[in-house]
């Protein structure tokens, strides 16, 4: 978030309908340079920029070819930074079959799961009772937005804004809020 607001970070990306998520392209490979430069200019005076810098400015200097990579790098970047040491497991390595509701229980069967967490979006297309019969409970995420000082915006709080935000304005802390 900038001195004016939201300031929104868009990735041009290339890929053709129905490409698996694992092979979309990223188009300009100058961006993540110009989005860091955007980053510094709106958070270097936060209270946590050298900490979270030390992970951030690696991963946006490189020259990533696939969105997945930098997706992943980002993902564990912030699992790390945060100390959260929750197995991860990229869906691309794992035997799984099926689309919507029957892909989601095809990974969680793979997996041993007992349990799936999903947002409010999922209760309108997982199908319940394959779950049940495959002894999988569905748990629905119920998120409580929790405020906390942002450095910009006039001590105004902006609330649904990234993990970026939070960890600039908290650092480890944020785990408090998540």
């Amino acid at each position: 978030m900038s001195k004016n607001g939201e300031t929104r970070l868009t990735l041009p990306v290339s890929y053709d309908f129905g490409d698996a998520i694992n092979i979309v392209k990223i188009s300009d490979k100058k961006i993540l340079k110009k989005h860091w430069q955007t980053i510094e200019h709106c958070y270097k005076k936060s209270p946590f920029f050298n900490e979270v810098a030390e992970m951030l400015a690696p991963i946006y200097n490189t020259d990533y070819e696939l969105l997945c990579d930098l997706n992943r790098d980002l993902l564990f970047g912030y699992l790390d930074f945060l100390g959260i040491k929750t197995k991860t497991v990229i869906s691309s390595g794992i035997e799984k079959r099926g689309e919507k509701s029957d892909l989601i229980l095809s990974i969680c069967n793979t997996l041993g799961a007992r349990n799936y967490l999903t947002g409010s979006g999922g209760m309108e297309y997982l199908d319940m009772e394959d779950f049940k019969a495959s002894g999988i409970t569905i748990e629905l995420l119920k998120y409580d937005l929790k405020e906390y000082k942002q450095i910009n915006n006039n001590g105004v709080f902006v609330p649904h804004l990234s993990l970026m935000d939070l960890v600039f304005n908290e650092g480890k802390a944020s785990i408090n809020f998540i």
